[in-house]
């Protein structure tokens, strides 16, 4: 008769063990930050031009940057950003000298993704 118990036992063992344990699937992970994509394409020097980026691995955090500036010694934050989801962007470009300049997105874990040559600046 201790058989019977002993499967029994052994049964409530595991699953007490498997209780309160988690894995992460591939499907919980967060994507990789990725741009793709950005529209419009180009807006004026004094800037303002509200642009959608399209990407993947956005979080409320995520901070938008356009073209590199030596003076600065880095890139020039958008002045206003809406994280509309994962994978979508609302941005309001700050000004910049004219020419064509990368896009450059971040999240506050250090990952970055760059679209180059994804925005021209214009006097017109």
């Amino acid at each position: 008769m201790k058989w019977p118990i002993q499967i029994v036992l052994g049964v409530a063992l595991l699953v007490l063990i498997g209780v309160g344990q988690s894995r992460v699937s591939a499907d919980q992970r967060s994507p990789v930050l990725q741009t793709i994509s950005i529209q419009p394409r180009s807006g004026s020097t004094f800037g303002g031009t509200v642009v959608t980026i399209v990407g993947a691995g956005f979080t409320p955090r995520t901070s938008v940057n356009f073209g590199y500036v030596p003076a600065t010694m880095g890139y020039e934050r958008a002045p206003q950003i809406s994280v509309q989801s994962p994978s979508t962007i609302k941005a309001v470009t700050p000004p910049h000298a004219a020419g064509t300049v990368d896009l450059v997105v971040s999240n506050p874990d250090g990952s970055s993704a760059t679209l180059t040559n994804a925005f021209t600046y214009s006097d017109h």
